[in-house]
């Protein structure tokens, strides 16, 4: 298991408290912190664009935490989870 070279540095890792009691908190860090960081979302756009783009309430998956929105993403944030998107379908 290797954890994510970013990880002391994440915004995720290092979000809010209130978020740190999330249920699915835990099945993340698993997943993307400590396995699957290149799929990380946080991760590609901290080391594509450098850790300024990274919006401060996205979730790996490249979603907004629970309770939050992602109106004041940086315009960098947007189009490339936009473009991921494209690429999945």
């Amino acid at each position: 298991m290797k954890t994510c070279e970013k990880f002391n540095n994440c915004p995720f890792t290092h979000t809010d408290p209130q978020f740190k009691v999330l249920n699915s908190i835990d099945h993340y860090l698993e997943d993307y912190c400590h396995n699957k960081n290149q799929e990380c979302i946080v991760y590609q756009i901290d080391s594509k664009f450098g850790h300024d783009h990274v919006p401060s309430n996205m979730m790996p998956n490249g979603l907004p935490l629970p309770g939050t929105h992602k109106r004041d993403w940086p315009e960098v944030a947007l189009e490339f989870k936009k473009h991921l998107n494209s690429k999945a379908f």
